[in-house]
């Protein structure tokens, strides 16, 4: 039986996580290719690469997140992207249904929390959200 394997995403970061988001939530492939400005580990210089042809930065760029975030979207996975950005912030509830708006300080400070969220937290929701 083959072994599947798993990722801590999060503790993925920078360009590996822009990765995992292009292939797992984007649906992206690598490609191989030739970087002769690569050196490996044993002195090779210049091997095939399987990686993405212009990776984008969506754990950095805010325009490229909102593509992420619409590919959520598409798939109809907004709610399991919700609850898994709340829970990035350890929000376990996030809906008031209350009359009494004094009491609405923590759902004001957790929506903040939600919609300040960085892209690299956004991205690693809607990993976990794909990969649920």
């Amino acid at each position: 039986m083959p072994q599947v394997k798993t990722i801590d995403i999060d503790a993925l970061t920078g360009r590996d996580l822009d990765a995992a988001v292009a292939e797992v939530v984007m649906g992206l492939k690598r490609v191989f290719s030739l970087d002769s400005n690569w050196i490996g580990n044993d002195g090779t210089v210049g091997q095939a690469v399987k990686e993405f042809k212009d990776l984008k930065e969506y754990s950095a760029d805010e325009r490229y997140v909102r593509e992420v975030e619409a590919e959520i979207e598409r798939r109809g996975l907004h709610y399991q992207y919700a609850a898994h950005l709340a829970m990035g912030f350890g929000i376990e509830a996030f809906g008031f249904t209350g009359k009494n708006f004094n009491n609405a300080a923590p759902l004001a400070g957790n929506l903040f929390a939600l919609i300040t969220a960085t892209p690299t937290q956004r991205c690693r929701a809607a990993l976990k959200a794909v990969m649920a």
